[in-house]
């Protein structure tokens, strides 16, 4: 315990409570619990010392397995706090329920993180990242916080692209635990020097499978995703240097040289490997076409599954019956533009509703054929923006139509705010 009594009127309060009284002790857990959090959090910062948990297991665990409860601080093995959080003292009345599952997502929140990082990130993206030896490494590394900070600053408007980010960084947080395996370096700053770059591309090697027989990746891709990352990182460390000014300039030849060895050498020795790997599967693959019959027995599937919905709603408005109408107008959609699927999928109402007009105007209109036409009447037309902000338009049929109307009827009285 950490006895710090910089607050006087706290230990008045507790000096003032009847000796074995509940309130008592548990003002006294608590000042054991913030003396004990304080300690936890310096050993995870420094790498250095022993975690204070409050129960001890049997065996030897590596720091990066606990995690503090997000009432009362006190550490708990990540696979036990939810234990703990059913019966914790320190749980506010208004939250009893604990079926949310997100205890160790809240809990991290708690944990040390390098100052660079934002809050947006921390909230979006690290939270709900897997506790391990990886994310431990890249949490409190500041290189990899400001590059994971600027890419949330420039996708986590979009939740969908949160997974996008997280998967960066534990790229970069894999390559540098390797690192560290390799050769004695404390961040991943330390890596981006010349002297250390055959180890960098050694160990990106090792990440990405590469066998050194047949020169081929087992995960190509990988191997050039950390390549575009790295450089990304060297650019913002020789921004920061141009900051500092006079003071850094010793330190941004140093990345500037770093910076342009990989564009030198990084194709030679990493990417045109990955390149012919990633060109050797696709040539290998073989192309499956669904026959006629199949697409046939799809769709027929699916419209029968859409009236027996659409009939079921028509007598009872059920979530259930809701979700399965939602899902199965979404293959339809995705089937028969076959667009990707995340196209579809994030339509926004006011995009299905201000695409409401007429298909083609009436210049337009004497320019199309007799076919052109009766598909200009029979479908409906919604521009969605799709990848790398491209305009993109999903062709609806009647019946999606009138599913999607059916769907948005029935949002308030499902629960779904407007």
């Amino acid at each position: 315990m950490t006895d710090n009594r910089s607050d006087e009127s706290e230990f008045a309060q507790i000096m003032a409570m009847p000796l074995q009284s509940k309130r008592h002790k548990t003002f006294l857990q608590n000042l054991l619990n913030d003396g004990n959090y304080t300690h936890n959090v310096e050993v995870l910062r420094s790498n250095m010392g022993e975690i204070i948990p409050s129960k001890r297991p049997a065996y030897s665990v590596a720091h990066s397995n606990f995690i503090p409860c997000e009432y009362c601080k006190a550490m708990f093995m990540r696979n036990n706090l939810w234990k703990h959080v059913k019966t914790c003292a320190f749980k506010p009345d208004s939250q009893t329920s604990t079926a949310d599952g997100h205890h160790q997502a809240r809990g991290s929140l708690l944990l040390p993180f390098s100052p660079d990082v934002s809050d947006g990130l921390k909230r979006d993206v690290l939270s709900v990242m897997h506790q391990d030896e990886i994310t431990t490494a890249l949490r409190l590394d500041s290189l990899i916080m400001k590059f994971g900070s600027r890419l949330h600053f420039k996708h986590g408007h979009l939740p969908h692209r949160w997974q996008y980010i997280r998967d960066r960084l534990r790229q970069m947080g894999r390559l540098l635990v390797k690192m560290r395996k390799l050769m004695a370096v404390k961040c991943l700053t330390d890596c981006l020097v010349p002297e250390h770059f055959a180890n960098v591309v050694k160990c990106v090697r090792s990440i990405s499978g590469f066998n050194e027989e047949t020169h081929v990746y087992a995960t190509p891709s990988l191997a050039l995703k950390i390549g575009h990352s790295l450089k990304e990182c060297v650019r913002i460390e020789i921004n920061s240097c141009t900051v500092h000014g006079y003071s850094a300039v010793e330190k941004k030849q140093k990345f500037e040289q770093f910076l342009c060895l990989c564009d030198n050498e990084w194709g030679h020795e990493v990417s045109s490997h990955a390149l012919r790997s990633l060109h050797k599967s696709k040539f290998n693959k073989p192309t499956v076409l669904p026959l006629a019959e199949d697409v046939k027995a799809l769709h027929g599937y699916l419209s029968a599954k859409a009236e027996a919905c659409m009939n079921s709603l028509s007598l009872e408005s059920t979530t259930d019956g809701w979700n399965e109408l939602c899902q199965i107008t979404l293959a339809q959609v995705v089937v028969f533009n076959r667009r990707r699927g995340g196209e579809a999928q994030r339509m926004l109402v006011s995009e299905y509703c201000s695409d409401s007009m007429e298909n083609a105007n009436v210049d337009v209109s004497e320019c199309l054929s007799r076919v052109e036409m009766a598909l200009c009447k029979e479908l409906h037309i919604v521009h969605v923006e799709g990848k790398r902000d491209r305009k993109v338009s999903v062709l609806l049929k009647r019946a999606a139509q009138s599913q999607i109307t059916c769907l948005l009827e029935l949002r308030p009285v499902i629960g779904i705010p407007s």
